[in-house]
């Protein structure tokens, strides 16, 4: 379980399975639950789920949070070089269309608002993609 109070973990795991329940929600409930270990920082298996579940649901705005969640604490993960392959394989990341924000570049209109990591470049590295390549969206 994870500690509800941190709130960047808020928006990207499920409240009736990943937190504790409503009831145990209390100050003196979760001190306690603390130093029985309440996680305050995503497992790399958590982030596995949080990204399928961002697949599933094409949920661009989630891929957005679970994005700068990993940008700010990428340092911080436990993770083995096949949880990070399987992570690059996922599509969560949000992409932008090129065709719509650059008109002027020859690239083919694509409705997919989700990509996997692997595939995807910062829009600032537009010109070292391919037209086959997809842009991160922010």
């Amino acid at each position: 379980l994870y500690d509800p109070d941190v709130l960047e973990l808020q928006g990207l795991l499920l409240q009736d399975e990943e937190f504790p329940d409503v009831t145990l929600r209390s100050s003196e409930h979760l001190q306690v639950l603390r130093q029985l270990g309440l996680l305050q920082v995503l497992s790399m298996a958590s982030i596995l789920t949080v990204a399928n579940r961002i697949n599933a649901s094409q949920d661009a705005a989630l891929g957005m949070k679970l994005l700068k969640y990993l940008d700010a604490h990428f340092d911080e993960l436990d993770a083995s070089p096949q949880q990070l392959e399987d992570l690059k394989c996922i599509a969560w990341l949000p992409c932008t269309d090129i065709a719509t924000k650059f008109p002027h570049l020859p690239y083919p209109e694509r409705k997919k608002v989700l990509c996997e990591p692997a595939v995807a470049r910062p829009v600032k590295d537009i010109h070292l993609c391919s037209c086959h390549g997809t842009s991160i969206n922010g």
